[in-house]
């Protein structure tokens, strides 16, 4: 008999930091994209593949395993661009970094749990 394991409520966290990675470079103002790849361009585009991510996860872990190392890989990223990225310039990098380490942290957290979760449900 298999347990009840709460991956609806991950899935939909994963989804919200997501949906909040997408808005933050316009909440706190270091985003116009341009032509590099900054972090405004790399917070956009990771939060868009975390919320189809997440989407896939809350529609069917057990037929896609793979969501859970996804996230957790995409939230490792996330919190490490801002090392690796060019920051706009003539914005303060403060809130974009500890912005990027604080959702690319809880992502990869809940990546990590739904990984064990779908382990545990083969």
């Amino acid at each position: 008999m298999r347990t009840a394991v709460p991956i609806g409520p991950l899935c939909v966290a994963a989804f919200l930091l997501g949906l909040w990675l997408v808005l933050a470079p316009f909440a706190f103002g270091y985003g116009i994209a341009d032509a590099r790849l900054t972090l405004h361009t790399n917070d956009v585009l990771a939060g868009a593949a975390v919320v189809m991510v997440s989407v896939v996860g809350m529609m069917a872990l057990e037929e896609a395993p793979w969501t859970g190392p996804l996230l957790c890989v995409a939230g490792l990223w996330i919190a490490l661009a801002p090392f690796m990225l060019d920051h706009r310039a003539g914005t303060d990098a403060t809130a974009a970094t500890v912005n990027d380490w604080a959702v690319g942290g809880g992502i990869a957290v809940l990546g990590a749990a739904l990984a064990f979760l779908a382990h545990r449900l083969r």
